[in-house]
């Protein structure tokens, strides 16, 4: 799917309403939204203004983001930081296809792979654990709605579309998988707020631990999803590594995160059994999400696709993982 590139009269507005210089922005990325860091020089005076469309976000559903982010930073957890506009909201609309919200920056330092170790893991788990504890107590202001439910985050419909005929095996499989998962009992306190993206790329390391950003993939969803996906991520550069080194390190980051998380928050059986289908459910939409983000796909990205659909067709989880004992 092609994105219309952003007008420059669009950043303009967009800047100007949080009160930011248009010539002081500097391009981070255009995945899931358009990222611009804004830095005047000063210590502490770094900001990144994100612009969501509304074909990938309704405003109202970023606006939901936006205000558990605040619930997160008054309860002391080391997240980002949303900043108000010059009009003292959190969200501005810019013209008919536009969401802008602007973040501060977080502390530390990005975690390089060289960095990525047992600490980290069990830092993770302990955001993750405290998230999920805190997050139970949370209510929307008034007249807001909730975040959306994690099937309804990226419509099965647009998932599906993604693929074409060749690709009807991965269609399929996602449906049984969603469609499994959607059937499984999840008690309901397994299930609630999550960050659904916790990765190396999202968190920044400081003396004193990780702090994390990046809530776009937020939503209601079981609690192990967070940690599915944060395994998912852990092993995205060891994707063609031999099975047995992959499973080594895959038990390892689970048995360190896990260490973590139940220090701040129980972890059971039920979320333990939930995660090789939420493993599939993670790969399969990424798959489909680079489909519609690569309409010319370089070499890199057609070797993964290759993978995938080598896996699916061998009948092979995403990682061969025991979880007895975990």
């Amino acid at each position: 799917m092609s994105r219309r590139p952003l007008e420059a009269s669009t950043l303009q507005r967009a800047a100007e309403a949080f009160g930011l210089d248009p010539a002081a922005l500097e391009f981070v990325r255009d995945v899931a939204n358009v990222v611009y860091r804004h830095d005047t020089g000063q210590d502490g005076d770094t900001c990144f203004l994100r612009l969501t469309r509304r074909d990938d976000r309704a405003a109202h559903d970023v606006q939901a983001e936006i205000s558990w982010l605040r619930f997160l930073v008054d309860a002391g957890l080391p997240v980002c930081r949303p900043l108000p506009s010059r009009d003292g909201a959190h969200t501005v609309s810019v013209g008919d296809e536009i969401t802008a919200a602007c973040f501060a920056r977080v502390r530390g330092e990005p975690c390089t792979l060289e960095g990525f170790g047992d600490a980290v893991f069990r830092q993770m788990g302990g955001f993750m654990g405290t998230l999920h504890r805190v997050s139970a107590d949370y209510s929307p202001p008034a007249g807001e709605a909730l975040r959306l439910h994690w099937h309804e985050l990226d419509p099965p419909e647009r998932v599906l579309a993604s693929w074409g005929d060749e690709d009807a095996p991965l269609a399929r499989r996602f449906s049984e998988v969603v469609r499994g998962l959607r059937g499984r009992r999840v008690p309901p306190e397994g299930y609630g707020l999550i960050h659904g993206d916790v990765h190396r790329g999202n968190i920044f390391l400081h003396e004193t631990g990780i702090d994390v950003y990046d809530f776009d993939d937020c939503c209601r969803g079981p609690l192990a999803m967070d940690v599915a996906h944060a395994l998912y991520y852990s092993l995205w550069d060891r994707r063609y590594e031999p099975e047995a080194e992959r499973t080594a390190f895959a038990r390892r980051f689970l048995e360190r995160l896990l260490e973590g998380y139940r220090e701040e928050h129980p972890f059971g059986d039920d979320g333990l059994a939930l995660l090789p289908d939420l493993l599939e459910f993670r790969e399969l939409a990424v798959d489909a999400f680079t489909h519609r983000r690569h309409a010319s796909p370089d070499a890199e990205v057609r070797r993964r696709w290759v993978h995938v659909r080598d896996r699916l067709a061998r009948g092979a989880p995403y990682v061969a993982l025991d979880l007895r004992g975990l």
